[in-house]
């Protein structure tokens, strides 16, 4: 049974306790899709290389573990911005936006 692991990011989120949510999960469940809500404040770029950087940091138990990662986004520009980086980057599992 795959788990779903919802967190709200954005801008201002600590990017330390987001890391240890994405850990504790993998190391809790057998399979996890981590569900990313952006839909409250900014996303910047920086924002999402610094999550992406975490995942790439774990890339062996992502592959395990990970099902696929959902980003939860409001506003046509920033769906289209988050799109562009995100098909700009190796993935190691899928990815959508929602």
């Amino acid at each position: 049974m795959i788990q779903d692991v919802y967190m709200k990011v954005n801008d201002s989120s600590d990017i330390e306790q987001v890391k240890e949510k994405i850990l504790v999960s993998m190391d809790n469940y057998k399979r996890v899709r981590f569900i990313f809500d952006a839909t409250e404040g900014s996303v910047s770029l920086d924002s999402m290389k610094k999550l992406k950087e975490v995942f790439d940091q774990n890339k062996e138990l992502v592959e395990r573990k990970v099902e696929e990662t959902c980003i939860v986004l409001t506003g046509s520009i920033t769906k289209k911005l988050v799109r562009f980086f995100v098909s700009t980057v190796k993935k190691i599992r899928p990815v959508r936006i929602i």
